[in-house]
């Protein structure tokens, strides 16, 4: 599930920002700007009752501009954008609202994060049927 909320993600902006690179690892100093990095640094999960669980995960999405001239101005272009977009998901058919949204530059690179909440039914494995057991004497 944290694997298809982080490759949504990508798919989002991928279609939004055509022209920037989406990565889902890590980058180094060497790699073509501008480019968009998606990570999960956070998740948490708690019980809920029986098989369900609560699956918060966090999503980091740093921006990092061309380093020529007007990166303040490409990030604030940046900015309204991913609010928009990343404000709802469709996983699997079903729509995932984020929240807790907020956005930092540091270093002149955008760091936005995004939570999403979801509900998840863990699935258990069947208990062998005792069709098959003979009892002996």
């Amino acid at each position: 599930m944290i694997q298809a909320i982080q490759a949504s993600v990508a798919a989002k902006l991928s279609s939004s920002f055509s022209a920037v690179t989406v990565y889902t690892e890590e980058v180094n100093l060497t790699t073509p700007k501008p480019c968009f990095v998606v990570t999960v640094p956070i998740t948490n999960q708690t019980r809920l009752s029986g098989e369900r669980r609560s699956l918060d995960t966090l999503v980091l999405v740093q921006y990092h501009p061309k380093p020529e001239g007007e990166s303040h101005k490409s990030i604030n272009d940046v900015i309204p954008v991913l609010y928009e977009q990343l404000e709802t998901l469709s996983l699997s058919g079903t729509l995932v609202n984020g929240g807790s949204m907020a956005t930092e530059i540091k270093t002149g690179i955008l760091h936005f994060q995004v939570k999403y909440q979801l509900i998840i039914n863990r699935e258990t494995e069947a208990d062998e049927a005792m069709e098959g057991i003979v009892i002996q004497n």
